[in-house]
């Protein structure tokens, strides 16, 4: 995984901020997802071991299971469970079968996003109230059979959700690899970044997610979860021992599911044939097993046929299986397997058979070295007869020596075994820590991940945001108002910010926040009744429109109050067009904005003498106003003006890094005088928070709603945009202090 340059420090600043957090105690659920249900008798194993641990270490957990077949997993392990997504439905895979190419696009372009929208909003509800989402592998992370939409995209999504829900996502004892289609290397990349805790059940999976760009140096190499649950059927092997127990498969090569290779399997089919052929001559009894009920329906009838065309002469056993414990007693009744599956492989040493394994993938080659068998390991798509022949010949001159050689290493991979499922279940979900500051900063540990990843030097994610937005925006706002959209939509703010270039803005309104201008006529008066002169600092002031609804707010309430200003910005050429004090209707050319939109009729003749097609502030609300050329960040301002009864730095922050903003906004608090009011609006609400709560600021809970949404123009802006503000949560413990936009300060400033 590449890291992103971060030339404003945004990355850095958020990375710094999510480790902050109180721990909490969650009740434990755990949801073990992967391809589980298709009848792919290894993966059952697997969730069968890993359910069967969970019991042994977290006795009262609750278990589900989120699957592509829910129906079946639930009936063969007694769980919950729920699909992964709607087009691994049996109706949705029959009706894409009856669809033509034309059909099938004009369904993903039209169809799919919105109902993916669904699938997003239900899954997030799948997963309320649990404590740890469980990859287990079962074949995922590598592309065989598996294109960038299908179960990678999945997994990236669930896992993605899962830290919405503030669940512990782990990946155990997963095989990795290869990854042939970009997109699909990002999205897992992404997946697993996103981990709390990252096992592989091999080294070749660990190195080569290191040769892709991922970061593995702190992960861990575990052996595969079929080693932790020793089969219940007795290792008795057949009485005569002549049984050889021949596992098949329908292979058609390693690439995806649309390409299937008839020429690859005429091969397999025609080397494990003259096999078998062998074998029969010899007198030794072959026996037929496959791995996948519902993938190798051709293979066995497919050799036997081919036998009979030969004339083979023997006993040829070829039982139905449907189910782990059928395919366990099938394997327990040989004496030795030669296996194409991994899980026939695995499940025959675990029944300490001598194996021979025809490798289709990388991960049999590493299970077989594991166990010290690397010479019994044959490539299936270059399968050498002769050779696989003087393998035979040898393993079983070689058994008794290999068999207590087997036993020695299962017993030594159920130790390791125990060992992770000790991290995982007593120290990882029994206290599984919370955070304050909940789904928010979650959002903002996966969008630091997302922001740093890359594809060939270049980033995927403005397309991705792009495609967000489009949805957005089409969405209903009764819809997008729903928790679990605002958390999504915090996830993308995040990666926004994240994300965006920021530079500065000009652009202003008058009357823009009219609760705001409110609040600061009811401070001001409340001073002038006393008899004192007001001291207000607006920094930022731009186009003077700002500084003259202020101006004009508290003198057309109090025209005989003392107020004095302070009008401060970056640029000489904007500070000149303020104090000239002459606006045009329409849009500003200066600032690129329609300043007078907001304004009644009333208002304007109030406010404005006309001169032509232009309106001039009147004289009266230009008084005491004193422009100055400086920067708020600048700590000698402090000097320059003088401690300031109320200062406003509105809508000028956001458009910094977050590192320069909290800098900024801390040497502007110097500015306020003890007692006084700071009005802060336009920044990123984490930046505020965090030095309000760090300077222990008073919150003014006086019209602070109205505030939060007084500006149409930065609540309609989020999530897509960096300067948008998100919509009020009164759910979160620091709601109070994050959305206050006025705050009270006392002695000391800093």
């Amino acid at each position: 995984m590449q890291n992103a340059p971060d030339p404003d420090g945004a990355l850095a600043w958020a990375a710094a901020r999510i480790e902050q957090g109180v721990a909490q105690l969650k009740r434990t659920t755990v949801s073990f997802f992967g391809n589980f249900g298709t009848q792919n008798l290894g993966n059952e194993y697997t969730l069968q071991a890993i359910i069967y641990n969970l019991h042994k270490y977290l006795p009262d957990a609750q278990v589900n299971c989120i699957c592509t077949n829910p129906e079946d997993a639930s009936a063969r392990h007694h769980i919950p469970a729920f699909l992964i997504s709607y087009r691994y439905g049996k109706e949705h895979r029959s009706r894409i079968r009856r669809d033509t190419l034309i059909v099938r696009w004009l369904r993903r372009l039209l169809v799919r996003p919105p109902l993916e929208l669904i699938e997003w909003l239900k899954a997030f509800r799948t997963l309320k109230g649990t404590s740890m989402l469980v990859m287990t592998g079962t074949g995922m992370l590598g592309d065989f059979g598996i294109g960038p939409f299908d179960l990678h995209y999945e997994i990236l999504k669930w896992s993605l959700l899962a830290k919405l829900r503030r669940t512990k996502l782990v990946f155990v004892s997963v095989g990795a690899g290869p990854i042939a289609h970009p997109l699909s290397r990002w999205m897992v990349k992404l997946a697993i970044s996103l981990a709390d805790y990252r096992s592989y059940r091999d080294s070749f999976s660990k190195d080569y997610l290191a040769s892709i760009g991922f970061d593995t140096k702190d992960d861990h190499v575990y052996p595969d979860l079929a080693f932790s649950l020793r089969p219940g059927v007795p290792a008795c092997g057949s009485q005569n021992s002549r049984v050889v127990g021949l596992g098949l498969m329908d292979y058609y090569g390693t690439g995806s599911t649309d390409k299937y290779d008839e020429t690859t399997y005429q091969y397999y089919l025609e080397r494990v044939t003259s096999f078998a052929t062998w074998l029969l001559d010899r007198k030794y009894t072959v026996r037929l097993l496959i791995g996948d009920v519902s993938y190798d329906k051709r293979v066995t009838g497919d050799v036997i046929k081919r036998l009979r065309e030969r004339g083979a002469k023997g006993r040829i056993i070829d039982e139905s299986v449907s189910s782990v414990e059928q395919l366990i007693a099938q394997l327990a009744a040989t004496d030795i397997v030669i296996a194409t599956r991994f899980h026939n492989v695995l499940l025959a040493l675990m029944l300490n058979k001598p194996v021979v394994a025809l490798s289709y993938h990388e991960k049999i080659a590493s299970l077989m070295a594991g166990v010290g068998m690397a010479e019994y390991c044959q490539r299936a798509d270059q399968l050498d007869v002769a050779l696989l022949k003087e393998r035979f010949h040898k393993l079983e001159q070689n058994a008794a020596i290999i068999k207590p050689q087997i036993e020695r290493r299962i017993e030594e991979y159920g130790k390791a075994l125990e060992q992770q499922y000790l991290h995982i279940f007593n120290h990882l979900c029994a206290a599984s820590p919370r955070r304050e500051g909940s789904k928010a900063r979650v959002a903002e540990t996966m969008a630091v991940r997302m922001a740093r990843l890359r594809i060939l030097g270049k980033s995927p994610l403005g397309v991705y945001l792009r495609l967000n937005e489009w949805l957005w925006n089409r969405l209903p706002r009764s819809l997008t108002a729903l928790r679990p959209l605002t958390f999504y939509g915090r996830l993308m703010h995040s990666l926004v910010r994240l994300q965006a270039g920021r530079q500065m803005y000009l652009g202003t309104l008058f009357l823009r926040n009219r609760a705001e201008l409110e609040l600061i006529r009811r401070f001001a008066i409340l001073r002038s009744k006393a008899g004192q002169a007001v001291k207000i600092a607006v920094l930022g002031s731009s186009n003077g429109a700002e500084v003259y609804s202020i101006a004009w707010a508290v003198r057309s309430a109090q025209p005989d109050s003392k107020l004095i200003m302070e009008a401060v910005d970056i640029s000489a050429e904007v500070l000149k067009f303020a104090q000239r004090g002459v606006y045009a209707p329409g849009v500003s050319e200066l600032v690129n904005e329609p300043v007078l939109e907001h304004m009644t009729a009333g208002e304007m003749e109030e406010m404005f003498d006309s001169e032509g097609d232009d309106f001039r502030v009147k004289p009266w609300i230009g008084e005491g106003i004193t422009w100055r050329l400086g920067d708020a960040g600048d700590p000698g301002i402090v000097d320059a003006l003088g401690p300031q009864h109320i200062v406003v730095a509105n809508r000028f922050l956001c458009h910094m890094s977050p590192a320069d903003s909290e800098r900024c906004l801390r040497n502007v608090a110097r500015l306020v005088a003890p007692g006084g009011y700071l009005f802060v609006s336009g920044i990123d609400l984490d930046v505020r928070t965090k030095v309000a709560t760090e300077l222990r600021w008073k919150p003014v809970p006086d019209l602070r709603e109205q505030i939060h949404d007084g500006d149409p123009t930065l609540r309609v802006s989020w999530p897509y945009k960096y300067w948008g503000l998100e919509p009020i949560d009164q759910k979160r413990r620091d709601w109070k202090m994050r959305y206050a936009s006025v705050f009270q300060l006392g002695e000391g400033g800093e």
